[in-house]
C-alpha cells in the first residue's frame, strides 16, 4: 500500500475508480476466489485451539483477529485502488517502479516467510498426529520422531514450491486453491458441521429453521463457488499459458 502510493502508476493520466463494472462470468468466479482465499484461516483453527491453555477463549481472539483482518483488507485495498484504479496488478506490489518493488518485497519478506511457515506448520502438524496418534514416538525426541518431522515439513515446502512454479500467474494460483480448497474449508465444511451438530433439531423452532436454511445456503454457495471458480482458473491459465512460462525466473503478475 505504501509502495503504490509512493509510486502511483499512471501518474501523469487520471485514475479510473469504477464501483461496479460489468465483466464476464469467468471474471467474476475469479475475483469470488481470491475474496474467499483472504478469510480461509479455519485451517488453522483446530490447531490453534489444541494449543491454548484455555481454549474457551479462543471465540475471543477469533473475533479479534477477524475485526483487524476486515478492517486491514478494507484500508489496503481502497488505498490501493485509489492510487491504481483499474490497471492495479496481482500481487498489487507489482504496479510499482522495478526499485521501489525490490524495496517493498525485501521489506515484505520476512511476513510472507512467517506466513508460508505457520501454514506448513499445520499442515505437517496434523498429518504428523495422525501418523503417530496412539504412540509414544510424538512425545520423544529420537531419530524417528525429529527425522519424520523434518521429512514432512521438507516434503511439504517442495510440493509447495512445485504448484506454486507449476502455475506461473498468480492470480490465477490464487484462484485454484480459493476454488478448489477455500470455498469448502471458509463455507462448505463449516455449514456441513453446523448441520451435523445439530441434525436432531434441525427445524426445533425459528431460530434453528432459520440457521438450518442459511447453512444449507452457505454449503450451495461453496458448491457453486468451488466449480465456477476451478473452471473459471482453469481457463485463464490454458488463456495465459503462451505468454506465462512455469518454472520462470519472469513475472507473474
Amino acid at each position: 500500500m505504501i509502495a503504490i502510493g509512493i509510486v502511483r502508476p499512471n501518474a501523469h493520466t487520471a485514475v479510473l475508480v469504477v464501483a461496479a463494472k460489468d465483466t464476464s462470468l469467468q471474471n467474476y468466479a475469479l475475483g469470488i476466489s481470491n475474496i474467499v482465499i483472504s478469510f480461509t484461516g479455519h485451517t488453522a483453527y483446530f490447531s490453534f485451539i489444541s494449543e491454548l491453555r484455555k481454549p474457551e477463549d479462543f471465540p475471543k481472539s477469533l473475533a479479534l483477529l477477524q475485526t483487524l483482518c476486515v478492517t486491514a483488507y478494507v484500508v489496503v485495498a481502497v488505498v490501493i485502488y485509489a492510487y491504481a484504479g483499474n490497471t492495479v496488478a496481482s500481487p498489487a506490489l507489482s504496479s510499482t517502479t522495478p526499485t521501489v518493488r525490490k524495496v517493498a518485497y525485501g521489506v515484505a519478506i520476512p511476513t510472507i516467510v512467517v506466513a508460508g511457515v505457520v501454514n506448513a506448520h499445520v499442515c505437517v502438524k496434523n498429518i504428523y498426529v495422525r501418523m503417530w496418534r496412539g504412540t509414544k514416538v510424538m512425545h520423544q525426541t529420537n531419530l524417528k520422531s525429529v527425522g519424520s518431522w523434518v521429512g514432512l515439513v521438507i516434503v511439504c515446502h517442495i510440493i509447495a514450491f512445485i504448484i506454486a512454479n507449476a502455475i506461473p500467474v498468480f492470480n490465477d494460483l490464487l484462484g485454484i486453491l480459493g476454488a478448489l480448497l477455500c470455498t469448502w474449508f471458509s463455507l462448505g465444511i463449516p455449514a456441513v458441521f453446523w448441520l451435523s451438530m445439530n441434525r436432531t433439531r434441525l427445524f426445533l423452532n425459528w431460530s434453528k429453521s432459520s440457521l438450518t436454511v442459511l447453512n444449507v445456503i452457505i454449503f450451495l454457495i461453496s458448491l457453486v463457488s468451488c466449480g465456477l471458480g476451478t473452471w473459471a482458473s482453469f481457463k485463464s491459465i490454458v488463456e495465459f499459458s503462451s505468454n506465462r512460462k512455469p518454472f520462470s525466473c519472469a513475472t507473474n503478475a
